[in-house]
């Protein structure tokens, strides 16, 4: 019985696309007289990617706040905080042990 499917020797990988260019496609997306598929045709792309890109511009950047991994020398193995310096110059010491607690009162003092 002959297979009338082609053999696939190379299979088509994912394509990733920068924040400026998703950036700069959403914002083509908002100039007048411009429509969502249109914009997507002109960039080969899907027109539903589109929309999605578009809903996570509006609801801005996530909630993750990078924290500095401690590094540890073996002298400062007991130490039982670890030093947060933040930008204008604060420092803070946070107990180790009480880590999880940091991440919403850092989130607090954000803008």
């Amino acid at each position: 019985m002959d297979h009338l499917a082609p053999a696939v020797s190379n299979p088509q990988r994912r394509r990733r696309y920068s924040t400026e260019f998703k950036s700069m496609v959403v914002q083509s997306c908002d100039e007048a007289g411009q429509s969502v598929a249109g914009v997507a045709r002109r960039h080969d792309l899907n027109a539903n990617l589109l929309h999605k890109w578009r809903k996570q511009f509006k609801a801005g950047p996530t909630d993750f706040i990078q924290l500095p991994v401690p590094v540890m020398l073996d002298n400062e193995s007991t130490r039982s905080t670890i030093r947060i310096d933040l930008p204008g110059g604060l420092v803070v010491h946070w107990p180790m042990d009480r880590m999880t607690e940091s991440v919403s009162w850092l989130k607090a003092l954000m803008p």
